[in-house]
């Protein structure tokens, strides 16, 4: 169990670094160019990098408890923050725009799995 968490941290911490890279740092120009990100037009810019900080925060927050001796309970925290900003992503920006909102459920759901994962078995 411990190693399929781990490989699922790593993988969801490539997800949501990669996407809140995207987000975060982008100039505004490029950003608003990006097809997939049409709904920053509507909802702007800063909150368009406030969750993109969210989820670079989040991703590292999967991460780096296990080898910099942080405490275990970070990694749980940070898959639920993630799992809500998935959620609300969701219900608060795609649904309304009529947009897929299976890929928003998928990341969520596993860093649910994540979450309830490593509260029952804490990183090692």
């Amino acid at each position: 169990m411990d190693t399929f968490l781990w490989i699922l941290q790593w993988l969801l911490f490539a997800v949501f670094l990669g996407a809140g890279a995207v987000k975060g740092l982008l100039p505004p120009g490029r950003l608003l160019a990006v097809e997939q990100m049409g709904w920053v037009a509507d909802t702007g810019i800063f909150r368009a990098r406030m969750a993109g900080y969210a989820e670079i925060v989040g991703a590292f927050g999967l991460i780096l408890p296990g080898p910099t001796g942080l405490p275990a309970y970070f990694v749980p925290v940070a898959a639920l923050g993630l799992a809500t900003i998935m959620g609300l992503a969701a219900v608060t920006v795609h649904r309304p725009r009529n947009e897929p909102i299976v890929p928003h459920a998928v990341l969520g759901g596993l860093a649910l799995v994540v979450a309830i994962g490593r509260l029952i078995e804490p990183v090692s």
